[in-house]
């Protein structure tokens, strides 16, 4: 992927998210109004599209490669997210022995919650398991890493923790609102398991297949979690 491209998939992902704030700020005016996963499909779905419209030939021979070495991209993607299981339990007891006690569920998944409460099974599946994970490892990984050219090796692992911190700051962005110990320990809950995909990402050969299936395992747990407390 060419910087120019690159940097287009990010301000488009960018511009829409910020319309789309825009857009609820006029209408919801009532702060109780219910939020329902089509305002996470207004945004989402078009990026989506917009990427692939944009990145069609560069994004065809991804995902042909990605076919083509399934089994190492499932393989990869697995391996990954029984990692991510255990970087997870470990981060829990840490957070737990620091704080006295288990922390609050961050903002993203506290309003995810909330969508989900208030959508249909399918809608839920077809927007947090099979669509937000496969933009956002366009966007998080393929693009952001797209950035990297081939004689900037030097600069590889500077550009790996930048995604990484870009990716954890969207998911829990009170860490910069309010800066405090939870916050941070929040913070880290995102940054260190992304860090970890991209870790996948770079292992298997850039095989998108591999972190996009390790975030539908991810999302998908998630949604199940969230079902059964909702």
């Amino acid at each position: 992927m060419s910087r120019i491209k690159a940097i287009i998939n990010i301000i488009i992902y960018i511009l829409v998210q910020l319309f789309v704030l825009v857009w609820i700020s006029f209408h919801n005016n009532n702060q109780n109004e219910i939020i329902s996963l089509n305002t996470m499909a207004l945004y989402m779905v078009p990026i989506l599209v917009l990427i692939f419209i944009i990145n069609f030939n560069y994004l065809k021979d991804k995902i042909s490669y990605a076919l083509k070495h399934y089994k190492i991209g499932l393989i990869y993607g697995f391996v990954g997210f029984m990692g991510y299981l255990v970087i997870s339990f470990i981060f829990n007891i840490i957070i737990l022995s620091i704080n006295g006690q288990e922390i609050d569920v961050s903002k993203n998944e506290e309003v995810l919650r909330y969508m989900i409460g208030n959508s249909s099974m399918i809608s839920s599946f077809l927007l947090l398991v099979l669509i937000a994970p496969l933009v956002e490892e366009l966007i998080f990984r393929v693009s952001l890493l797209g950035l990297l050219n081939k004689d900037q090796k030097n600069k590889r692992w500077y550009l790996y923790i930048l995604a990484a911190f870009i990716f954890a700051l969207v998911h829990e962005y009170d860490f910069i609102i309010n800066f405090n110990l939870l916050n941070c320990l929040l913070f880290l809950q995102y940054f260190i398991p992304s860090l970890l995909i991209i870790l996948v990402y770079y292992l298997s050969n850039h095989n998108l297949l591999a972190t996009y299936f390790l975030h539908i395992l991810n999302n998908a747990l998630a949604l199940m979690i969230s079902i059964l407390l909702t």
